[in-house]
């Protein structure tokens, strides 16, 4: 499969205004209807409204891992029409075996060290820990019972139903706790060449260079079956794809159509909603092929995807779609 980029432009947070429009004017006078986006999502968020401020509603959008599942945007009543249809690669999510106990069961009680579990406590039950309330904020708010709990509460923090970035983040403590005991339990070879970095190490001298080689030989299956390696210094790529569909209140939520695991792509195509109103996989292209009649013409400093459509001349025959020459035709008399 052949990719051709019509067009590129990069936007810069310090003159995101300027930047923005630009973009913007490059996506309405382009024929690609596939925009490919890598930005933080408020920039994002300020390049779609720009094109919504323009009209321009027919683009079909793919997402980069940054904004891909952004509530933010998802939740922006502005970006419904223009955003439908959006396609993106996303963290693999996963569920943590013992976690949304773990995390239900959290009292400040019970971790009375813990500063951000003090202040997470107070900001979900506005309530005060403090005895003696020092600050403004603090002052204003009631001392707290000591019955509040996580238990049932349906909050954001606590949804473990689409763990992504702490699922990684559960995965690499995983990695370097195997890595640190496979460290601290290996036996030194006595043959071993003495020019190689050693491979076994006590708790109180422990390097980062010792604990780098075991994590790189870390290989284990999670409790979900998954299995965890790493391959050429990095881990085999695993994504999410999603699609972001209207829900039925008519807002914006994404939802999974398939996976990309390393160089295998699985995807359940009927399950995507496109973008516009025709349902049907857009036609991207910056020139049409040309027809019959006429040939490619390359246009100077553009990809080779943009291109002129000249006609036949007297004694010239194009008879094939998307010919770059003529054949010359020769009347016998």
């Amino acid at each position: 499969m052949e990719i051709c980029l019509a067009f590129f432009h990069t936007i810069y947070r310090e003159q995101l205004a300027k930047d923005v429009d630009r973009a913007a004017t490059a996506v309405q006078a382009s024929s690609a209807r596939v925009i490919l986006v890598f930005a933080w999502y408020a920039d994002v968020e300020a390049f779609l409204l720009e094109l919504v401020r323009r009209n321009v509603t027919d683009r079909l959008f793919l997402a980069s891992e940054i904004w891909s599942t952004s509530g933010h945007l998802l939740s922006n009543p502005q970006l419904y029409t223009i955003s439908k249809g959006t396609l993106g690669v996303a963290l693999r999510s996963a569920h943590i075996p013992g976690f949304d106990a773990h995390l239900r069961q959290l009292h400040p009680a019970l971790y009375p060290k813990d500063a951000l579990l003090k202040a997470l406590w107070e900001n979900i039950f506005s309530c005060s820990l403090q005895k003696n309330s020092s600050t403004g904020f603090q002052k204003s708010l009631s001392p707290c019972s000591g019955t509040e709990s996580l238990k049932g509460m349906n909050r954001q923090f606590t949804d473990t139903s689409s763990l992504r970035v702490t699922y990684n983040v559960y995965l690499a403590v995983y990695a370097a706790a195997r890595a640190m005991h496979s460290l601290l339990n290996c036996k030194t070879q006595n043959n071993s060449n003495p020019e190689r970095k050693p491979q076994c190490s006590s708790l109180d001298s422990i390097t980062p260079a010792q604990l780098l080689q075991h994590i790189e030989q870390v290989h284990f299956t999670t409790q979900l079956g998954e299995e965890f390696y790493f391959q050429d210094g990095g881990i085999p790529p695993v994504y999410d794809l999603v699609n972001w569909q209207r829900a039925p209140d008519g807002s914006l939520q994404y939802v999974t159509i398939g996976k990309v695991e390393g160089n295998q792509l699985i995807m359940n195509e009927s399950a995507i909603i496109w973008p516009g109103d025709s349902g049907k996989v857009p036609v991207s292209v910056c020139t049409a092929e040309c027809p019959p009649g006429t040939r490619k013409a390359i246009k100077k400093g553009l990809p080779v995807c943009c291109f002129d459509c000249l006609p036949c001349t007297d004694g010239e025959i194009s008879n094939i779609t998307g010919y770059f020459s003529f054949l010359i035709h020769m009347n016998k008399t």
